[in-house]
């Protein structure tokens, strides 16, 4: 009897494990997909970590910012850090991080138009 409940908690936690695997798998899949229509569709595709930083290298990024002809890595750069106003780069920070509402949508700049 013993022997059949040892086993019965092994099966279940290699079934759990293996299904574990298969999700991660999926999510993985789908996301390279994302990716991939992502850069069909836009111009410049980036991930940003939980501070905002850029974090992977983008030369398409760097291209369109004609930063060096693209050679510049900004990898571990702020985003907002290529806004030109500070209005945007706040407005910016508040949308992605649910710090607030950006309630003034009718002024001119890039975020307002948002």
């Amino acid at each position: 009897m013993l022997v059949i409940v040892v086993s019965t908690s092994v099966s279940r936690a290699t079934w759990s494990a293996a299904c574990r695997d298969v999700e991660a798998m999926a999510l993985k899949d789908e996301s390279d997909a994302m990716t991939t229509l992502l850069n069909w569709v836009c111009e410049v595709v980036l991930d940003l970590d939980e501070d905002l930083r850029i974090s992977e290298d983008t030369p398409r990024l760097a291209a369109m910012l004609m930063l060096s002809s693209g050679s510049r890595n900004l990898q571990g750069s702020l985003l907002q850090d290529f806004m030109p106003l500070g209005d945007d780069r706040s407005k910016f920070q508040q949308q992605i991080l649910g710090e607030g509402d950006c309630e003034d949508q009718g002024d001119s700049s890039a975020l307002g138009a948002m």
